[in-house]
């Protein structure tokens, strides 16, 4: 999926500037902060979109696959970000 956006300029990073770079953290935190304002979304961090992925990838295929997942080096890791119980998220519109 990722790999089927359509980009100005070719590369590997998820997130990239126009020139095709990686963003700064302060450049990726400002990008972040004004998504989340256009969405009239608070107290959304990044970390709480990767909490979610990786409990997500932990229930769906194992605490192996969302180790990897995440590139922790440990299982200790990994099992700091999985939420236990439900998780509710609600669409924005």
């Amino acid at each position: 999926m990722v790999r089927s956006l359509r980009r100005r300029v070719g590369t590997l990073h998820l997130f990239a500037t126009r020139d095709g770079q990686r963003y700064t953290i302060s450049g990726f935190d400002s990008m972040w902060q004004r998504a989340l304002e256009r969405a009239s979304v608070k107290g959304l961090t990044f970390h709480d979109l990767r909490r979610l992925v990786i409990t997500q990838a932990k229930r769906q295929a194992g605490l192996d696959y969302a180790q990897a997942l995440g590139a922790h080096r440990s299982r200790q890791a990994t099992e700091r970000y999985v939420v236990e119980g439900e998780i509710v998220v609600r669409p924005l519109r």
